[in-house]
């Protein structure tokens, strides 16, 4: 458990591939700054900082640890995590690696997980432990390392990246400690509370114990009292595992980091930053995932002959359920079975006992457990399904379930169409579908083995690639799995104009004035580059930034009819308040207030004054803020931690409102004076990210929001002016390697649309009813997209191209 799943790509910014937020923020492109290295202490011991002005306070310890691993010329130690509780009188443990070899400017060897990392200062090299897919087929990583050792270069491959921080105790912290910027940015933050303990002893060592209260739950780190090395830390467990921790049965759940024998100027063997090749190792510049096995090897065949048992005692054989779609849900009365039971429960109160499907949930408690305890427990959680026993276990033996839930389903021929084993939030409205599709004569089993087939192919050609001559950037492009260019079907798109003008070119804006359309690209995270409705360069606007670059670009007309416009980064620093002039109006906050960054922005006119307000989401516990052009605040809320996206409220459910998104999945609105209403949650997904219509009519889907399968790829899901769903759409695997604001919406003819950029280079086109859907393959990687009246802009690293889109004559 501590070690984690399988790694496997994370799937966008907003979905964090560590276990934990708060204190254990992955630190991706801060390096630490280069600089003499003195005392690891400072030039005063701590002993007589101490004596001089009294007993430290709770930031002080912390800030005095941070300044030791930064000023650390080396370090060691021989870390571990471990996750241990006692259920039903019995102690269980789970351990795992997690320690840090370094020797400064750019040697590192990093276990964690299970995962080996090392840096002999010109390469970086990489094994990965995974009894799945056979240590990912035996491949090592060895790139070169580009200049000074930094964390982005250690966290450029996203399979590493995952590796070394999706245990239950995120990334090393470590790492951030000794080569990340700002470490500890998150509890030395105003807002949070910081106390310390009574001390404790560990390894022979006295330690302050300095707990911190951040939004995910309560840290508490024990600082070594002499050399200020960190020796353990205690996580907010009740928050990382909250299904042991609501657990009857569990008691005395601890969750803990032990940094034993830590050292600063260790006495490593040269053998430490040595990478040993292992024999028959393929050694790639990127790692490559192979596809998951299939689950069973019983897609498109008949089980041997099996039974269930009816509670009533009657038996159940399997030729009874010939001619019939059979839907089989083995689980037990764990609470780790209840959402999907919940799932199959809801399809089969929408569906009822019809003809031609048979819903059956099958229980594998054993014998001890009575029928009355078995519906006792269904009716507690409110399931009403068709319930047969397997007190034979064919489930085990026939179908080689490998543990509950699972789901099989069956066509009228007895032949396993589906197998899915894991729980699933979304199983009914997959369901539905499957059944629908089985009913039409399509034969799912076929499908999904010529779909694997696939899969293994396209390994065989990346894995050939990431271990050939290639460039990097090709590989990583190949990686993305950019699908090679088509065409549309249900629409036409005709090229309007293309420039090459603008170099690494990235997000858009669209706007419309009484001067005529304009487009708005940012060039290299620098500068707004300004192109006529015809493509042609009016201007390149150098930004006034404060070391910061940009991925996001905003505007809106204020109470005069002047446009302004505001940017800002995804994690970035500052927002940046501009006239329509380019000129700054404002730029907040100031550069003394900390803060753990800006993830998204909006201009808007809430309370309807006439006057423009900054709107502001920030990560961790901050919230949300509302600015004014002076640079005082209206309002702060922190109801939402974690904030992913700010949506401006459509119509009257939600007029005058900010529609908040964060990690915990559900929607915040707060009004103009900064107050919030109840949160809300869709029925059967979590919304991560919101984006308001562009268009101005009453159409379907007011908003657009992402959400995740169960599979972790992405979901677009049309909304409702009342956040009712009114369509969803199932978005291709894979991760943008830019911030990228991939949604957008317009107009195409009469009818409303939104477009969304995927990363393997496809654009899908859906109609605000969602009754009309469309696709093409751009051939290339999109860095930015936007559509207004019939016309899409996309642009690419090197290109920036307008389409005029239309709908066909004939849509099919």
């Amino acid at each position: 458990m501590v070690n984690g799943v399988r790694a496997r790509q994370s799937v966008g910014a907003g979905q964090r591939a560590v276990a934990i937020t708060g204190v254990l923020v992955l630190v991706v492109g801060c390096t630490r700054s280069t600089q003499p290295h003195t005392n690891a202490t400072g030039s005063q011991s701590p002993e007589k900082r101490a004596n001089a002005v009294g007993a430290f306070t709770a930031e002080e310890v912390l800030e005095q640890m941070a300044k030791t691993y930064r000023d650390a010329p080396s370090y060691s130690d021989k870390g571990r995590v471990r996750l241990r509780y006692r259920e039903r009188g019995d102690f269980v443990t789970d351990e795992a690696p997690l320690s840090v070899i370094s020797e400064y400017p750019g040697r590192l060897r990093v276990e964690a997980y299970r995962a080996i990392a090392v840096c002999d200062g010109e390469k970086i090299y990489a094994q990965l432990e995974d009894e799945l897919s056979g240590n990912i087929d035996g491949q090592i990583l060895a790139r070169p390392l580009e200049g000074e050792f930094t964390l982005e270069q250690l966290y450029h491959d996203l399979v590493l990246r995952e590796a070394l921080t999706s245990g239950l105790g995120g990334q090393p912290i470590q790492l951030d400690l000794l080569f990340g910027d700002d470490p500890l940015k998150t509890v030395l933050a105003p807002d949070v509370q910081r106390e310390l303990l009574a001390p404790e002893t560990f390894e022979g060592h006295d330690c302050y114990r300095v707990q911190a209260n951040t939004a995910d739950g309560d840290f508490v780190f024990w600082v070594d009292k002499e050399a200020f090395l960190l020796r353990r830390m205690e996580y907010p467990v009740a928050t990382i595992v909250p299904e042991l921790a609501e657990a009857e049965a569990v008691q005395d759940l601890e969750l803990v980091a032990e940094f034993r024998e830590a050292k600063i100027k260790p006495k490593a063997a040269e053998s430490t930053y040595h990478f040993e090749m292992p024999s028959g190792a393929t050694q790639v510049r990127a790692f490559v995932l192979p596809p998951h096995p299939l689950p069973t090897d019983l897609f498109g065949k008949r089980p041997k002959r099996f039974e269930f048992q009816h509670l009533s005692g009657e038996k159940l054989a399997s030729d009874e359920l010939e001619s019939e779609i059979a839907v089989l849900l083995w689980f037990s009365v764990h609470p780790a079975c209840r959402t999907t039971l919940e799932q199959l429960s809801q399809l089969y109160s929408q569906r009822g006992p019809k003809p031609g499907v048979r819903v059956l949930a099958v229980s594998t408690d054993p014998s001890e457990v009575t029928n009355r305890q078995i519906e006792g427990k269904l009716a507690e959680w409110g399931i009403e399904l068709p319930i047969v026993r397997d007190l034979d276990a064919f489930g085990r033996d026939v179908f080689q379930i490998p543990w509950a839930p699972t789901l099989v389903v069956l066509d009228g021929n007895g032949t396993v169409q589906i197998f899915e084993a894991g729980a699933n939030p979304e199983l009914a409205k997959a369901l539905k579908t499957i059944i629908e599709r089985l009913e039409e004569g399509n034969d799912l089993a076929a499908e999904v083995v010529a779909g694997h087939q696939r899969e293994k192919d396209r390994y065989a050609q990346l894995l050939e690639l990431a271990a050939g001559d290639g460039s990097a950037e090709a590989i990583d492009l190949a990686l993305a799995n950019i699908l090679p260019r088509s065409e549309p079907t249900k629409l036409m798109r005709a090229e309007r104009w293309s420039t090459t003008e603008i170099t690494k070119s990235g997000n858009l804006l669209l706007v419309a004035d009484d001067g005529g359309p304009r487009v708005l690209v940012i060039e290299d995270g620098q500068t707004v580059v300004e192109l006529g409705g015809d493509g042609k360069l009016l201007a390149r606007h150098e930004l006034p930034l404060d070391g910061d670059g940009i991925t996001m670009l905003r505007s809106q007309l204020n109470g005069e009819g002047e446009r302004e416009f505001l940017a800002g980064a995804i994690q970035g620093r500052f927002a940046y308040w501009l006239n329509d002039e380019w000129q700054l109006q404002l730029r907040y906050p100031s550069a003394e207030q900390k803060h753990p960054g800006i993830f998204d922005l909006q201009l808007s006119d809430l309370d309807q004054n006439g006057e423009l307000e900054l709107l502001l989401g920030f990560a961790e516990e901050v919230g949300v803020q509302s600015v004014r052009r002076d640079g005082s605040r209206n309002w702060s809320n922190r109801s939402m931690p974690n904030v992913l996206s700010l949506a401006v409220g459509r119509g009257e459910e939600f007029a005058e409102r900010l529609l908040v998104t964060g990690e915990r999945g559900d929607v915040l609105p707060i009004r103009a004076d900064g107050k919030h209403g109840a949160a809300m949650r869709l029925s059967n997904a979590r919304l991560f990210h919101l984006f308001e219509a562009n268009w101005a009519d009453a159409a379907e889907s007011h908003y657009c929001g992402l959400t995740y399968s169960q599979a972790g790829n992405l979901v677009a899901i049309g909304l409702s002016e009342t956040l009712s769903e009114v369509w969803s759409y199932p978005l291709p695997a894979g991760t943008f390697r830019n911030p990228i604001q991939f949604v957008t919406s317009g107009t195409i003819g009469e009818d409303s649309f939104w477009c969304i950029a995927s990363a393997n280079g496809t654009i899908h086109c859906i109609r605000a009813d969602g009754k009309l859907v469309d696709h093409f393959a751009y051939g290339r990687e999109v860095t930015g997209i936007a559509i207004t009246a019939g016309v899409l802009v996309v642009s690419t690293h090197d290109n920036v191209t307008a389409w005029d889109i239309e709908l066909s004559s004939q849509p099919k």
